[in-house]
């Protein structure tokens, strides 16, 4: 299972899908998968926030 990401990756993926950056750019510059870009997008649109879950 991977590690959760840190707040600031969080926030590194949040600002640059801001700058509309493409979701695999994106996955090959954090070292993430894309999957979890796009939950993690998700979650900001829903909550407008990059924080962790339950804060």
């Amino acid at each position: 299972m991977p590690k959760p990401l840190s707040g600031d990756s969080r926030k590194r993926i949040i600002d640059a899908k801001l700058r509309e950056d493409a979701e695999d750019k994106i996955a090959v510059e954090k070292e993430v998968n894309k999957s979890a870009i796009i939950k993690l997008w998700a979650l900001y649109r829903k909550r407008g926030a990059h924080g962790v879950r339950g804060s």
